[in-house]
């Protein structure tokens, strides 16, 4: 009798693992891990990591060549915090691209970490402003070729771009 119970048991927590839908999943776009909501039907972009990138000096050093890229008028982005000693700054992006000839503006939030010799960057709550001003907005970037979802990833990724360009000089 114990076995057979086991046994239902194990048969139901199955089909129901089975039946929900995953939560997350990862894919490949331009060298980046893209973590994608895949628990609703309309799946959407929920964070972007790069590899690591390779930064001669201490994590110190790298964050405070972050900080002094990430400052300057023209990066793109503007820091919130920075934590030096651990090997962490946090910024926000803001940066516009075009979709179907229309202008459109994405907010992300960054988080470098730096350590021994390079850094990697997380970008999360990627979302596209809407009605920019006092009372703006955020919607998801939807995973769908018709709202453009590789172009926004591709506008974010130009940012990180031109923050490792001032990096490497």
């Amino acid at each position: 009798r114990g076995i057979i119970y086991m046994a239902y048991r194990s048969l139901v927590l199955a089909a129901s693992l089975l039946a929900m839908p995953a939560a997350a999943e990862v894919v490949q776009f331009q060298g980046h891990a893209v973590e994608v909501d895949g628990a609703s039907d309309a799946r959407r972009v929920v964070a972007m990591r790069s590899g690591r990138y390779s930064i001669p000096g201490s994590p110190q050093q790298v964050v405070g060549k972050v900080q002094a890229c990430l400052g300057r008028a023209d990066s793109g982005a503007g820091i919130v915090s920075v934590d030096a000693a651990n090997g962490l700054l946090r910024a926000v992006s803001r940066t516009g691209y075009r979709h179907d000839g229309e202008a459109r503006m994405l907010r992300g939030r960054w988080t470098v970490e730096a350590g021994e010799g390079g850094m990697q960057i997380a970008v999360a709550d990627l979302a596209h402003i809407h009605d920019e001003g006092i009372d703006e907005s955020y919607l998801p970037v939807p995973m769908r070729e018709d709202e453009g979802w590789e172009r926004a990833l591709a506008a974010v990724i130009e940012v990180e771009h031109a923050l490792l360009d001032c990096m490497y000089r």
